[in-house]
């Protein structure tokens, strides 16, 4: 009886442990808050999240992360993850860059299709800036 199961059971856990894909759209969303109070938001909220630096440049209102892997059961990774985040003019826009496991490869466009773990972490992160913005 329990050989009959294995082969669905793996099957399971085989596609438990892969990402799901879904559509990626960079998030630019216009708010009521100057550009350098935003900016002071969406780097603590990354700060909190327990990303690091690569780039920090407050006269222009821009970040970018140092690479990060995605965990968490998603599978073997293939990319290092960066967010590039824009304040200027008040509107906070994020973006997700790939970069591939070899070092000092530039990130890229991770395409349209992107791990849905990601994506969430990327809304995440914009409601975390947006609230410490509104002082919540």
């Amino acid at each position: 009886m329990l050989t009959r199961w294995l082969p669905l059971a793996t099957l399971v856990l085989f596609h438990c442990a892969r990402p799901v894909y879904v559509p990626y759209t960079p998030l630019e969303q216009k708010t009521e808050f100057d550009q350098e109070k935003l900016y002071a938001a969406a780097e603590g909220a990354l700060l909190e999240k327990g990303y690091l630096f690569q780039e920090r440049d407050p006269d222009k209102h821009r970040l970018r992360t140092k690479p990060r892997m995605l965990t968490g059961g998603e599978g073997e990774p293939r990319f290092k993850y960066v967010w590039l985040v824009d304040t200027g003019g008040g509107t906070l826009r994020i973006e997700l860059r790939c970069q591939e496991g070899q070092p000092g490869a530039e990130p890229v466009s991770c395409g349209k299709e992107t791990p849905e773990k990601i994506v969430k972490e990327q809304r995440a992160i914009a409601d975390k800036a947006l609230a410490e913005a509104r002082g919540d």
